[in-house]
């Protein structure tokens, strides 16, 4: 009887796997293979060889945290090879998408809902950021993973009203350990969390539950500490322990605020004094801790003097120590980037030993991620999107409060935390401005994106607002379809602009009349005579519209020299307008609506 209950159990699980979520999954793992394909064995950089000599060699280093590097040690036990660490990341990140999009979708048949989270997903895996750091080897990209899978359970709390099952307590103190261990900023997140759901347990009366999940947490943490206790691990490297004091020290220096000769002495015989104020740079450490004149002997010597000198002059010159940290700091805050390190590498750096160069299986699949990559950061929108984060941040926080707007339910701004408490985990100590620290940020964005798409399907069945939010749906598909279509015939099959601009029209003409036909307007016309004639008052409307474009690109450009991206932006926006009116009064005219008027 038991075992036919642990059958019926198991046959119920089976059943609350959608065939929709499978094919999410397959298609995600199906794009990023392609990617790992290109960039086989996986991205590596100087610290992926660092920490897979370590994994190598059996003995550790401090400076990359331990427990990722065990956990690497680990998953290449089943095959030796960067490429496996790179599969269960592409298999980790489709999983939290996957699971992202069920837990929205809500358990709602609904068909263009789905065909919109798997277009979505789609979107969110060619994304260069996204496709390039699935495969490379770097702790942030599992530990943004993670923060992406605790973004995915307090959506699901927020239906559930955080009413775990066992198991599930169970997994998020699992996830709570990874997110502490794999970056040592992650400590302060699950720290913030953790008092926030105290308060919680004691308002709701949940502190019993809140207690052994706690301590749970806890046991897990010491255990997944041991390996620190018991791998072999080198003493760890002075000056990455001293990087925060030797970048303030250029600070000081490069502005001429250290005067007293003796601590000149003290600081000289770590670093040359020119050297240091020429190599200081406030948007990043590197260039001094890498420096191969930092006597790391001298430094090691005259650590607590270095710290005491730096704490003397920073009392005496605050504004000095301040205007640092608000340039360091920009990449959490500021919109206007400039050029970041580790963006996304597309070539290896060679190691002494165990280096891995690229060897890709599909040399023309390398160098076309290769381009769109480079294209991406060249053109001003996409680098604003997919490569500053203070532009995500922003976003993330206006698409989620729409979301919370639309639901009626402020409980969706808790979706910002893992984003949110990491950008205040690194305003301590950020070493330098690099993306990859805040990578949360981008997936953030799209979890917000797929949290507002899949309510904006839902609010196209109201009666009222359907229609228009409709044709705005199509309109960016036809708009995406024009796009796609005069990129493929003009870059890959090279035929002349103007030709393919003109076919890349036509085809996005004919996808809007029949989607605004069968399912914005909902016309009635069934005879040729009838369809023919729409047909043709939709074309005339269409080129109309492509004049009222053509007129404000010339006026805006030309006439008042505005930004071209701004302009082009305002006459779309004019001419969609202008196109569902036309759409709605002249094209597809109800019969009744006519005979009121005539």
């Amino acid at each position: 009887m038991e075992n036919e209950n642990n059958k019926i159990a198991i046959l119920e699980k089976v059943k609350k796997i959608e065939w929709f979520d499978i094919l999410i999954f397959v298609t995600i793992c199906m794009i990023l293979g392609g990617v790992l394909i290109a960039f086989y064995p996986a991205i590596m950089t100087a610290d992926s060889n660092v920490q897979w000599e370590q994994t190598q060699t059996g003995i550790y280093h401090p400076w990359h945290p331990i427990f990722h590097t065990f956990l690497e040690f680990l998953i290449t036990r089943i095959w030796n090879s960067p490429t496996m660490i790179a599969i269960v990341q592409i298999l980790v990140f489709a999983i939290a998408l996957t699971l992202i999009c069920k837990v929205t979708r809500e358990k709602e048949d609904n068909i263009w809902l789905k065909i919109v989270q798997l277009a979505m997903c789609i979107v969110i895996c060619i994304i260069p950021v996204n496709f390039l750091y699935s495969v490379t080897l770097w702790k942030d990209i599992l530990y943004s993973f993670s923060l992406l899978l605790f973004a995915y359970y307090i959506l699901k709390g927020i239906k559930i009203d955080f009413k775990f099952k066992k198991y599930e307590y169970v997994i998020l103190a699992i996830l709570f350990v990874c997110i502490c261990l794999i970056r040592h900023n992650g400590l302060v997140i699950i720290g913030l969390t953790m008092l926030i759901l105290f308060f919680h347990a004691l308002r709701k009366k949940y502190f019993k539950k809140y207690v052994c999940f706690a301590l749970m947490f806890l046991i897990l943490l010491i255990i997944g500490k041991l390996p620190e206790k018991l791998l072999p691990i080198q003493e760890g490297n002075t000056k990455y322990t001293q990087g925060v004091f030797l970048h303030m020290t250029g600070a000081l220096l490069a502005n001429g605020d250290i005067t007293d000769e003796a601590d000149l002495e003290v600081l000289n015989e770590i670093l040359d004094i020119e050297i240091w104020k020429n190599n200081y740079t406030p948007i990043t450490h590197n260039t001094i801790i890498f420096c191969e004149e930092l006597n790391e002997k001298a430094l090691e010597e005259n650590g607590t003097a270095l710290k005491e000198i730096v704490i003397k002059y920073a009392l005496q010159n605050p504004m000095t120590i301040i205007k640092h940290y608000f340039n360091l700091t920009k990449i959490i805050w500021d919109v206007r980037q400039p050029n970041l390190p580790y963006i996304g590498a597309v070539t290896n750096d060679v190691a002494e030993s165990y280096s891995f160069e690229t060897r890709p299986i599909s040399q023309k699949l390398y160098e076309t991620y290769v381009q769109f990559f480079e294209w991406t950061q060249e053109n001003k929108i996409t680098r604003l999107l997919f490569y500053t984060p203070a532009v995500q941040l922003y976003l993330s926080i206006i698409l989620i409060a729409i979301v919370c707007k639309l639901k009626n339910n402020k409980k969706y701004l808790l979706v910002l935390v893992p984003m949110i408490f990491n950008a205040i985990s690194l305003l301590p100590a950020i070493p330098a401005p690099d993306y990859r620290y805040q990578y949360i940020n981008m997936l953030t964005l799209c979890v917000a994106g797929i949290l507002l798409g899949t309510e904006y399907i839902r609010l196209c069945k109201d009666e009222k607002k359907g229609p228009v939010l409709l044709y705005l749906l199509f309109g960016g598909i036809t708009t995406v379809i024009n796009v796609v279509t005069y990129g493929v015939l003009a870059s890959i099959f090279h035929v002349n602009y103007l030709v393919s601009n003109v076919i890349a029209w036509i085809l996005a003409v004919l996808v809007a009349y029949i989607t605004n036909k069968l399912y914005v307007f909902d016309s009635k016309n069934k005879s040729k005579k009838e369809n023919s004639k729409e047909f043709i008052t939709f074309l005339i409307v269409r080129i109309l519209s492509l004049g009222i474009d053509m007129v404000v690109m010339f006026v805006g450009i030309t006439l008042f020299a505005f930004n071209d991206i701004l302009v082009k932006v305002l006459s779309n926006v004019i001419v969609i307008i202008a196109n569902y009116f036309m759409s709605k009064y002249i094209v597809f005219r109800k019969k009744e609506e006519l005979v009121e008027h005539s």
